[in-house]
Formats: C-alpha cells, structure tokens, sequence
C-alpha cells in the first residue's frame, strides 16, 4: 500500500502517515496512522485501521470530553468540595466541566479561568471594629476601628454613636465602649425620700435643741454613716456622714443613742435588701 493512499468512504476516513507527515485537522496520530477524532463528549473504544474507522463510546456519567479527541478515557469531573469552600457553578457534562464558585461568605483565593479551585470564609471583624467593604465572591471583607464615642459589635456597615442617656431623662448605667451601647436606666426616687428624711433630722435637731434648753440635758453628737448612699443608691456606701444632734435628759442619753442606732440601721439594712 502506498504510504499516502488515502481511503475513503461515508463513514470514516482512514490516513495512513509516512515519516516527516502529520495528521490533518479532526484526526489524532496513533503510531504511524492518523485516525478520525472522537467527537466532544466521547471517547476512542478502538483505533482506526485500515478497514475499519475510529470507534467511539460516550462518556459516562461523571466524566466529560470538551473537544473532538483522541482520547482512550474520559476526563473526570472536577468536584467542587464545600470542605474547599465551593459549590457547583455550573454542573458538570458530558461535554464540559464542572464549574465552581464560592460559597456564600466565602472568597476565591485560587481562580483558575472561569472556575475556582479554593475558597476561604470571610473575616469577622471584631467588636469594636465595623465593616468598611463587605467581601464578595473574589475579595475578602474589610474592617475598621471605631472612633472615641461610638461602638459597634462587628457586624455592623458603621458604628453608632453612644446613646446620651440623659437626653432620655435617664441615668446611665453603665458607660459605652468601643465594642457596647452605654446602658441607660430610670432615674431613682429616692431623691423624694432624701428630702424627706433630711427635714425629719433638722426637725429632730431642732427639737432636741429646744430639750436641751429646758432640760439643760448633754447633747450628744450621733455619728450616722452612709444614710444618703442609701437613700440615693440603695447602696451603704460611699457617702458623706451625716451627723444628727440629740438632745436627751441626763437619765436617758444612752438608751436613746442606742434607739437613734438601731432606727437607722434597719433603715439602711431595708435597703440594701429591697
């Protein structure tokens, strides 16, 4: 047979190649001969030969040819792993692979052409921190501190100014950091009580001046230690004493410093417990 015959029929060509020649486009050399290609999406199940064309079988499941082949086995379909931060893009055929892309939260950290091969999960900006760029499918996200008298918990888009407790006519509880809101609460009532506690104490010391005066009874200087702590912070602490002067007979002077002791010992003990 001549080394360049070419043989031809409605079915498959059949080239047989001498030295120094190569096969023309739509078929692959195997050895010395050049065979009809595959088409995309199958494969070579036997070679051609001189009576006979190429064989092909289609790829199974799984597994794909992009392009007119050669090829004694099928390519096999990328997986796109969640352990590897992706998810299928484009599903794999027999003619074309699979494509994948992130997932949701996650960003492209090794592209390849249309597809990815690994992701990585966004940053979480910390407390005390705002996002300054949300990350998308091919960049991560972005943060940023939060200046004096604002705070945010990390999720937020910018960070929100300390809430003045005042202007609500509250008090503040707890002050606002970088990373909290301050915490506000109602004013106490026990402003009313300190008031009315303090007219009692001048109207004893007043009475007990008028029973010194006639009874020529010793005062007795009465030591009363954290009273308006009391009354204003339901706290026996941290107060400025508060003095008391009773008057009193000669006869009677301990047992009513004992009683003036025990009265508001139980009053700032009832606080502390209500």
């Amino acid at each position: 047979t001549d080394s360049n015959m070419h043989v031809w029929n409605k079915h498959y060509i059949h080239v047989r190649v001498g030295l120094g020649l190569s096969c023309h486009q739509g078929e692959y050399q195997i050895g010395n001969e050049c065979c009809p290609n595959c088409l995309a999406g199958n494969r070579v199940k036997s070679h051609c030969t001189v009576e006979s064309s190429t064989s092909c079988l289609p790829c199974m499941t799984g597994t794909y040819t992009d392009q007119p082949n050669g090829l004694e086995r099928c390519h096999h379909c990328t997986i796109c792993d969640s352990g590897s931060g992706l998810r299928i893009k484009t599903p794999c055929t027999v003619t074309s692979d699979a494509l994948c892309e992130p997932l949701e939260g996650f960003y492209c950290v090794h592209p390849t052409g249309h597809s990815c091969e690994r992701a990585q999960e966004h940053k979480h900006c910390k407390p005390g921190q705002y996002i300054s760029q949300n990350g998308t499918a091919s960049t991560d996200t972005e943060c940023s501190d939060c200046s004096s008298g604002t705070f945010s918990n990390g999720t937020f888009h910018s960070c929100q100014q300390h809430t003045q407790c005042h202007s609500l006519n509250l008090q503040q509880i707890t002050a606002g950091t970088s990373a909290a809101d301050s915490q506000c609460g109602e004013k106490s009532n026990h402003m009313t009580l300190v008031v009315i506690i303090t007219v009692i104490i001048r109207a004893l010391f007043l009475f007990s001046t008028f029973l010194a005066s006639r009874h020529e009874a010793t005062a007795i200087l009465f030591f009363l230690p954290y009273l308006v702590s009391v009354l204003h912070f339901r706290e026996c602490k941290a107060a400025e004493p508060v003095f008391m002067l009773v008057s009193v007979s000669k006869d009677a002077s301990f047992e009513t410093a004992f009683l003036f002791f025990f009265f508001f010992f139980f009053f700032c003990l009832s606080h502390l417990v209500l």
